[in-house]
């Protein structure tokens, strides 16, 4: 079997050894790979970004026994012995915890500091270090595996205690390598990926098959200006990180979460009242107020946009490890214009899309909507518009986000929370699937939610303000109006209607055409010069004919 699978330094093996018949010297690494060795730049990259190395190399499956620098296997080992230990992870704290086990032949006490001089390392392709680690650690093994191979041919061949424990190790190899080589290119067929269970770790908001909200997905909240997004936020990170629900968007078995919320508009002072809203409003008990003040962070960045917030927010989930990134508002931080597919790409896809799957996090994104519009009418509106509530193209608002929630004003204070594109964990008394729930701002500060009754669709079309009349309301005043003025051109009724009703241009014009179409008013073509069209009401004098008199 080990014949079959090992080429190069094995040659023939018959029944009995026989003498080799060439010479066979395996290659043996170097006592200590130079400064700039992928061992030297994974462990460079460690202390740069930890988190996110280590979450790299474990793609590799990379341990303390695939290094040879003693210095690297030193601080790798520190390094995951404190992420086991559930200890944060920092270059500072690596480092105070390993100098103390530094040896002589591993250089000064300044030694591990000069890991972090080797120049062109970068966090973000730490699994190309990793990946050049493992290479070379899987090569030295079957180096020395062969070795032990030709040695056990020469000594008792095959059917020895030797041979047949190397025949467990080559296997042993072959799968390790298999398995490192499907982890890095990360690509199964459809078989196996039916095979595989639900990863529920994977999973924040939601529960049993209904998962909302995953780890790297992103939620986006469109709403209008002065609504309470922001308030929408600060309760749902206060109740995750206590683990209960939210909006009845329940966390995944009732796991308590890291929110970390970055905001852009709202002041100090602004956020300190939402808080203490939050906490009074909610109600809740010693124990969660613990898990809230354990699991939720702040961070106020007026005029930090494009890169350098990009920058910043993986510095600060390096510090502080997220579950849920709050971003209130996106526009807060982006650095151009939403509506330009370019902007969109580099700040939101590759931008913050990349560091929700590096760090293992969903991002809750708070958007605005376009600014009113009296053409545009909700009650002509999908259910699955409703994603592209939010100001800015397609790719930004619908096709971007894993999930959709939109907030539509019904009356002053009182709104309806819908869900456009992704199933969510609502179900209505008769446990049936519904895609909307009524929420209202009550008078503690918080918001709290409804079962949307069969009026509310209707309040919902004109967004809480009464709607116009139709254009048949004042037929009686305009007859009225008509035969006090007498015949007239159109445009001059459509001005006395306006004046003596106090109603639009455009709401006159429209009743003074109804009453025409329905035979309330009449119009004729003007005799003699100048013609031109008038209306009166039918039987009325002409004006020509008054004139004539």
């Amino acid at each position: 079997m080990i014949e079959d699978q090992l080429q190069g330094p094995v040659t023939d093996f018959d029944d009995e050894p026989q003498a080799p018949t060439r010479t066979f010297t395996p290659a043996e690494p170097p006592a200590e790979p130079p400064p700039a060795s992928a061992e030297r730049a994974l462990c460079c990259a460690l202390l740069m970004d930890a988190d996110r190395t280590l979450a790299q190399a474990d793609e590799f499956n990379i341990t303390v026994a695939d290094m040879m620098d003693p210095l690297c296997r030193l601080v790798w080992s520190t390094a995951l012995s404190m992420r086991d230990a559930g200890e944060d992870l920092d270059a500072i704290g690596i480092i105070e915890r390993a100098q103390p086990d530094v040896t002589p032949d591993m250089g000064d006490r300044l030694a591990i500091d000069r890991l972090m001089d080797t120049s062109g390392v970068v966090p973000g392709i730490a699994y190309r270090y990793a990946a050049a680690v493992a290479d070379a650690s899987s090569k030295r093994r079957a180096a020395r595996i062969a070795r032990q191979i030709w040695d056990a041919s020469a000594e008792g061949g095959r059917g020895s205690d030797l041979w047949n424990s190397l025949e467990a190790a080559v296997e042993e190899e072959l799968a390790r390598t298999k398995r490192a080589e499907k982890r890095a290119a990360d690509i199964f067929s459809l078989i196996e990926l039916s095979e595989q269970p639900i990863d529920h770790a994977e999973t924040l908001i939601g529960y049993g098959p209904c998962r909302f909200l995953e780890r790297g997905a992103v939620l986006m909240l469109a709403a209008p200006s002065g609504v309470g997004k922001s308030h929408v936020a600060a309760q749902a990170a206060a109740c995750w990180s206590a683990g209960l629900p939210a909006f009845r968007l329940p966390t995944y078995d009732n796991r308590p979460l890291r929110c970390l919320i970055v905001q852009a508009e709202n002041p100090p002072n602004d956020a300190r009242h939402i808080a203490a809203n939050m906490v009074k409003g909610i109600g809740f008990g010693p124990a969660q107020k613990e898990l809230v003040a354990k699991n939720t962070r702040q961070a106020w960045l007026p005029g930090c946009t494009g890169d350098d917030f990009l920058a910043r927010l993986r510095g600060i989930l390096r510090a502080w490890p997220a579950d849920i990134v709050f971003i209130d508002p996106l526009s807060g931080f982006a650095s151009g214009d939403l509506v330009r597919p370019e902007v969109v790409q580099a700040f939101c896809r590759v931008g913050l899309g990349a560091i929700a799957v590096e760090h293992k996090c969903a991002l809750f994104v708070c958007h605005h909507i376009p600014k009113p519009n009296a053409q545009r009418d909700a009650g002509r509106t999908g259910a699955y518009d409703w994603q592209y509530a939010g100001a800015g193209s397609a790719d930004l608002v619908a096709n971007w986000p894993r999930a959709n929630l939109a907030i539509q004003a019904l009356d002053r204070g009182e709104f309806m929370l819908r869900a456009a594109k992704r199933r969510p964990p609502w179900i209505d008394e008769n446990e049936q699937q519904i895609w909307a729930l009524g929420m209202r701002h009550t008078e503690g500060g918080i918001w709290e939610t409804f079962e949307p009754k069969s009026g509310d669709e209707n309040r919902a079309k004109t967004g809480g303000r009464p709607k116009s009349p139709g254009p048949d309301a004042h037929r009686s005043e305009i007859r009225s109006i008509a035969q006090e003025v007498g015949e007239t051109t159109r445009n001059l009724l459509v001005a006395e209607v306006r004046s003596r009703l106090g109603i639009g241009k455009n709401q006159a014009y429209d009743a003074v055409s109804f009453c025409i179409e329905h035979g309330d008013l009449v119009t004729r073509k003007r005799d003699g010069r100048g013609g031109g069209v008038v209306v009166s009401v039918p039987g009325q004098k002409k004006a020509d004919e008054k004139d004539s008199q």
